[in-house]
């Protein structure tokens, strides 16, 4: 308890403070392109100081002119003024037109980078954080984070060379004219710098509250207009009802960020009512220092024109400079919290060709079911008679609970040991944890009791790209992955497929051995390279958004169990991949199976059980268990065990 209190301590702690957010974001946007950073400051800065050499130039003419109708000055002093005046205008011109053309390409160099890192971060993370809703609210906040992110520092950046040069030179140049005329311009940045604190406060409560809701609108949306979806969608009539939720919770954030809005709004109306007494106080004060002759007329004109440009910087600076700063401070925060999330990061491992398994005493539960605080809100919602958003639990504060509730095992306390090139199969009814034993097994998962071992060494304090090298797989939800058959086969091994093509100044015998193996791995997993099918062979593009062909789910689960034969492996597992195909077709694959695996660790998890006589063991689970292990001969002899009655109802399936 008191653990959990320190932890959700930490996390608080985490998403504060802007130093944390320059101290990491700095570093990373000057290295993607240092060259583009220091021209922006360089010319930010010549910029300032060009403006501000301006008003003293402008001052300078007007001094003249006043001196030429006094007679006190000649014609040539206002003339040569005068072009001094136009060409360092024409120069500021120039620089603001680069000003305003660099950050769009810094900005575009610096995210491409950034999100290339992005990628591989996530590549990096351990499975088990997709099964976490809090982790996948980070991964989901993290992109618009890291945008977020390159436009905060820009936006910092921008303050001190543009605007802080600025300012900072307008206040030298104001004191050498009267210092409380200096002061009194400063003295409008307190209450400013005050709103934009509360407005920072603001967005960052509402970036929390908005992350898991905006999941949920994303997921809604998929429902109704992705490819996987709108079929069924559509023909069950359930369209109607996701395009509820979907406005339901679009309505939530509209309600999220119209409150933020309205806050913030109201400062910014009192930041008016400021900003314009103060701009009168300040003219009021210029004028007093020319009448008694503190000031030139030349001064006079030159900061009476230039001191609603003043003004305008500082408003622009304070509102939209510090004000997108402090929108965005939340998402930031967000995407630095996913900086910090625990990647795959064990010793490295050179597996063995034939491995030998043992789980011991293995304990799991998935993290939402762990206790943990599941920040996606409940879908209540209460409206107005005009149809408007009243309440809704989306709306309001996650709050962590007091205690903490006890662990749903999925897995529990469960021992299984796997001999070099043995076939073992693993069935059970749905729910009865195979495919969560299996992620354990291939090291997909790490156990929260016990240990998973490999030739006895236990694979958690080693990196999961390492275990997987030797391992093929193919699940249930397989990816069917719009490129070519041959793309789709050679993806789980792209350093073989690479290995076998030809170079172009070399023969066609390696891509001809490449070819020849694909054809025994589509026979032995029954893919039939017909024309109609296939009409460009192994190059015919598997996707109807890219003019090519659409397959049923029973050739798909057919290209997916080739895929798992091709990549080299010491173990295979086939996660129930044919549950598409029917009985008598599953067990021809499952025979060829054991041809192809013969020598080698399999595992075989369905709950279909025609064709599991072909393992060499068969491991029967029940509600997280192992409750019966043995051949198919001496588990169907025990009449009251689990395996005789799940092969007694299924029976009729594989009788002729």
């Amino acid at each position: 308890m008191e653990k959990n209190k320190e932890s959700a301590k930490e996390k608080s702690k985490k998403k504060t403070g802007i130093g944390r957010i320059l101290k990491i974001m700095i570093p990373k946007c000057f290295k993607a392109a240092p060259k583009h950073w220091i021209f922006m400051i360089c010319t930010d800065c010549t910029y300032s100081v060009i403006s501000v050499a301006l008003v003293a130039i402008m001052q300078h003419f007007f001094d003249n002119v006043s001196g030429a109708v006094n007679g006190t000055k000649g014609i040539n002093a206002v003339i040569v003024s005068l072009i001094l005046l136009g060409l360092v205008n024409l120069i500021q011109q120039l620089l603001n037109a680069i000003i305003n053309s660099t950050p769009d390409i810094f900005y575009q160099k610096v995210n491409s980078i950034l999100t290339g890192e992005l990628h591989r971060k996530i590549s990096r993370l351990k499975p088990i954080c997709f099964e976490d809703t809090s982790k996948l609210d980070h991964i989901n906040k993290a992109s618009q984070g890291l945008a977020n992110g390159i436009r905060f520092v820009s936006q910092f950046g921008y303050i001190f060379t543009f605007y802080g040069f600025y300012i900072a030179a307008m206040f030298i140049y104001l004191m050498s004219l009267n210092k409380l005329l200096a002061l009194a311009i400063l003295f409008i940045f307190i209450p400013t710098g005050v709103s934009q604190i509360i407005r920072i406060k603001v967005y960052n409560k509402a970036e929390d509250k908005s992350a898991p809701i905006r999941r949920e609108y994303d997921y809604y949306e998929e429902c109704m207009v992705s490819r996987d979806y709108f079929k069924e969608t559509r023909l069950l009539g359930a369209f109607g009802y996701f395009k509820r939720l979907y406005l339901q919770a679009l309505d939530a954030l509209q309600e999220i960020k119209f409150k933020a809005s309205f806050k913030t709004g109201m400062l910014d109306i009192l930041l008016s009512i400021i900003t314009i007494a103060g701009y009168g106080s300040v003219m009021f004060l210029l004028f007093k220092c020319l009448l008694r002759g503190d000031i030139s007329v030349g001064a006079f004109a030159a900061v009476f024109a230039s001191v609603e440009g003043l003004y305008g910087m500082i408003e622009s600076m304070m509102r939209y400079s510090i004000g997108d700063m402090a929108t965005q401070y939340g998402s930031i925060n967000n995407y630095l919290d996913f900086l910090q999330m625990e990647e795959d990061m064990g010793e490295s491992y050179e597996p063995d060709e034939e491995i030998e398994i043992n789980l011991d005493n293995v304990s799991f539960a998935y993290p939402s079911d762990a206790g943990e605080v599941n920040a996606v809100a409940r879908r209540e919602f209460k409206y107005d008679h005009y149809g408007h958003l009243m309440d809704s639990d989306l709306l309001k504060d996650v709050k962590e609970e007091e205690s903490i509730k006890e662990k749903k095992y999925v897995i529990k306390n469960c021992s299984l040991h796997i001999k070099k090139g043995e076939t073992v199969a693993i069935v059970g009814e749905n729910g009865s944890g195979k495919s969560t034993i299996i992620r354990l097994i291939t090291g997909l998962y790490e156990p929260d009791e016990g240990t998973v071992s490999y030739n006895g060494e236990d694979i958690s304090k080693y990196r999961k790209r390492d275990v997987y090298k030797n391992t093929s797989a193919v699940f249930q939800k397989f990816q069917r992955y719009q490129m070519t058959l041959r793309e789709n086969l050679c993806i789980s091994n792209v350093e073989k497929e690479a290995d076998m093509k030809t170079p172009p100044e070399a023969s066609t015998d390696k891509n001809d051995t490449l070819t020849n193996e694909l054809n025994f791995i589509s026979e032995q997993a029954g893919i039939s390279l017909d024309e109609k099918t296939y009409p460009e062979g192994y190059d015919t593009m598997l996707s109807r958004e890219f003019d090519g062909v659409d397959l049923s789910g029973g050739q798909w689960q057919r290209i997916a169990i080739g895929r798992a034969f091709y990549r080299n492996h010491g173990l295979i597992v086939l996660d129930e991949p044919t549950s598409a195909i029917d009985p008598y077709e599953e067990t021809r694959i499952y025979n060829q199976f054991a041809k192809i695996s013969k020598d080698k660790t399999s595992i075989i998890v369905t709950h279909r059980l025609g064709s599991v006589k072909l393992a060499d063991r068969i491991v029967v689970m029940k509600a997280g268990n192992i409750v019966q292990t043995g051949t198919h001969d001496e588990l169907i002899q025990d009449t009251e065990g689990e395996y005789a009655r799940l092969y007694k109802s299924q029976e009729q399936w594989y009788t002729a």
